[in-house]
């Protein structure tokens, strides 16, 4: 947790928790287990951003440091809901845009892709 506080990503953990709590709260849906680039983080798996079936299963998870070159990391929610999650996140003071076509969210020091 200090390696995330040293990267100056503690506020956009808690904003993309934000973000996956109010969809789960409105339209009963979390993201796709097993799927996505948060579930080789402890800390994601931990504060509900990703979910994995069992932690013992959670592999090798990516440093920060990697995760942060890697600027555009997936949450995976189904077809049907993706559309409703951006007009959402939009409606709800998000900074959204489209990447290469694909929905994205934007936060301070990452975007996250809504696959």
């Amino acid at each position: 947790m200090d390696f995330i506080a040293e990267l100056d990503l503690a506020q956009d953990m808690l904003a993309i928790k934000s973000l996956v709590d109010g969809v789960k709260q409105v339209f009963g849906v979390t993201p796709t287990s097993e799927k996505g680039d948060f579930v080789k983080s402890p800390i994601a798996v931990a504060l509900g951003i990703a979910y994995i079936e069992d932690i013992n299963n959670i592999g090798l998870p990516l440093t920060w440091s990697e995760m942060i070159e890697q600027k555009l990391l997936t949450v995976y929610y189904s077809e049907e809901c993706r559309n409703q999650i951006i007009d959402w996140a939009k409606a709800n003071g998000y900074n959204t845009s489209t990447y290469l076509g694909r929905p994205i969210v934007k936060f301070s020091k990452l975007y996250i892709i809504i696959a």
